[in-house]
């Protein structure tokens, strides 16, 4: 039985830990119960696989798988699948052997409170802490500075600083491990609250109607959909209309103009 690649999902998750990863099916070709998610990991060779399962149409339909038999004679349906606009497949990861062999163990590289001159370009204003990338995953990061996934992809430009099929880190560029930081004090409960969260950006001249204030990251739209920018930038539908006028707005998206994919 052949298998045919589509499309990446995503990458930098750590399938050791609980969580959660949303993401919207690309519309595809037949509908059938053809299609299959392959788990990979560049620390080794042996892959992990779901069964067989079909992606609706956008109205609901399914259609049978259009082969019976396997060419072997076994009675197993199959097809072959593709996606309906290929120019949105995010190509698959290559691992190397050295890396699928590596013992080495990664060390908590050094940091500084000073804004480097190697700074990435997304990096939220009021970083407080800051160290240069070698070659370390996002969750191995937040295992040496403790701090939370979100916390480190909200001040170093959103959740596709951590998706080597999007963006992903780039080597000798420094990142923020130590955001912006405000304490407030309750006189009569007294208590002291801290709070982290990213600075917002400056608007873009071109920025659309209805982008909410505090957007921390922007993007000129040209021809896509809201589900192609939502793949894109590893956001829900929820989020891009609540940060950008409301439900409905994925009908009236404008070329040229700027929206918000962070709020």
């Amino acid at each position: 039985m052949s298998i045919q690649f589509m499309t990446a999902v995503t990458a930098g998750r750590d399938g050791t830990v609980d969580g959660s990863f949303d993401w919207i099916c690309p519309e595809v070709t037949p509908n059938a119960a053809i299609y299959f998610y392959q788990f990979r990991s560049p620390h080794t060779s042996i892959y992990e696989w779901t069964t067989r399962f079909p992606i609706v149409s956008s109205s609901g339909q399914i259609t049978s798988p259009p082969n019976s038999t396997q060419p072997d004679g076994k009675p197993i349906p199959w097809g072959t699948g593709a996606l309906a606009n290929p120019s949105i497949a995010l190509p698959a990861p290559v691992f190397t052997t050295a890396t699928l062999i590596t013992s080495t163990v990664p060390r908590k590289p050094p940091t500084s409170s000073a804004t480097p001159t190697n700074i990435a370009p997304e990096v939220a204003s009021g970083c407080t802490s800051f160290f240069t990338e070698t070659s370390l995953f996002c969750n191995q990061i937040t295992e040496f500075f403790n701090i939370t996934i979100e916390n480190f992809e909200a001040w170093n430009g959103g959740a596709s600083v951590c998706n080597i099929f999007q963006k992903g880190l780039t080597p000798g560029l420094a990142y923020c491990v130590a955001g912006p930081t405000t304490i407030t004090a309750d006189t009569t409960t007294n208590t002291i609250t801290i709070t982290i969260s990213p600075s917002p950006v400056s608007t873009p001249t071109n920025v659309a109607s209805g982008v909410v204030l505090g957007c921390t990251r922007f993007f000129t739209r040209t021809t896509e959909l809201c589900v192609e920018i939502d793949a894109k930038y590893n956001i829900s539908v929820a989020e891009f209309e609540s940060w950008n006028g409301g439900a409905g707005v994925c009908n009236i998206l404008e070329s040229g103009k700027a929206y918000c994919i962070a709020g």
